[in-house]
């Protein structure tokens, strides 16, 4: 099924005050269409180059950096981060020694999300649970990561992601750097009000990732085939490393919908800061699946209309698993 009510997504668009919208659909283990709607700045209109800052979708590219290290023989997925770098704030910690790349890629590492969101850690970066013990969503276990990998490799994360993800997986319009003022490809972000939010930043490997809507298609299909790992590795990448709930768990850098009647399980992340809404979403044995990159705060409501369009009672199932 195409976009056959494209008109619709139009409407949903202007009705929520939704500013763009690229979407990207795979099937067959292809993508099988892209498509863009709105306006990615005042002056341009949403195209399928379109340049998007998707948020939280970095934390898969980057579990598939460390993933790929690890196949090199350059990393392993249970040495402690300690052994490379310790964050000036753990370092007093008994258990700062005990955080591994696995437990960071499964979301275990016992650290919060962010440091300066931590009330109790009052700026500075705590332990909230043990590490490998509970389920616990982290951009600051990506971002020790990160810093851990590079004084590992004594390599940038934007060389490393170029060398061993975009090229590889022919992100060509992908980095972790923000691009130039000159590149008119990229989307400005919007608050609600439809108000512009200021968007400049840094490297960093669990958010802020630049991509279009079909370079995060050609990342999943090379996620969904298993490219450029071993066997046992990218079943591991797609196997439950910790529970969630009864509807969910999560593998190393991807959420997993197990038991599903549409396929088998499904692989899903999403991407959410200020003027940015992201979803990535597969079915790795029907190798189908879809990304949509939105530039706006309020853009989740149209994520029902199409993957309800795109995927029939399929999608419906999808979202019966994020109520």
């Amino acid at each position: 099924a195409g976009f056959d009510r494209a008109d619709e997504v139009d409407y949903m668009l202007s009705a929520h005050s939704i500013q763009a919208q690229s979407v990207a659909v795979i099937r067959n283990g292809v993508i099988s269409e892209e498509r863009a709607f709105g306006r990615s700045s005042a002056d341009r209109a949403a195209a399928t180059d379109t340049i998007y800052n998707a948020a939280s979708l970095a934390k898969p590219v980057s579990a598939m950096v460390a993933l790929r290290l690890i196949d090199a023989g350059l990393l392993d997925l249970d040495e402690p981060l300690a052994n490379s770098f310790v964050d000036p704030d753990l370092a007093g910690s008994t258990w700062a020694s005990k955080v591994t790349v696995r437990m960071v890629l499964s979301h275990t590492s016992g650290l919060p999300n962010w440091r300066r969101l931590d009330d109790g850690g009052h700026g500075k970066l705590r332990f909230v649970s043990e590490p490998g013990t509970v389920y616990g969503y982290s951009g600051e276990g990506f971002e020790w990561l990160r810093k851990a990998i590079e004084h590992k490799t004594r390599q940038g994360w934007e060389s490393l992601a170029q060398q061993f993800v975009f090229k590889p997986a022919q992100m060509n319009s992908s980095s972790f750097l923000y691009p130039a003022r000159s590149d008119v490809r990229t989307a400005s972000r919007y608050k609600t009000t439809g108000e512009p939010v200021e968007s400049h930043h840094i490297a960093n490997a669990a958010a802020n990732l630049m991509t279009t809507a079909g370079d995060y298609a050609r990342f999943l299909i090379f996620v969904m085939q298993g490219r450029g790992l071993s066997k046992e590795l990218a079943a591991a990448m797609l196997s439950e490393q910790v529970t969630i709930d009864d509807r969910k768990s999560f593998g190393l850098g991807w959420q997993l919908l197990p038991g599903l009647k549409g396929g088998k399980v499904a692989i899903q992340h999403s991407g959410s800061d200020r003027g940015v809404r992201a979803l990535a979403l597969a079915w790795p044995d029907r190798q189908e699946g879809i990304v949509i990159l939105s530039n706006s705060d309020n853009a989740t409501p149209t994520w029902g209309i199409i993957l309800k369009e795109q995927f029939g009672s399929a999608g419906e199932e999808i979202l019966q698993h994020n109520e």
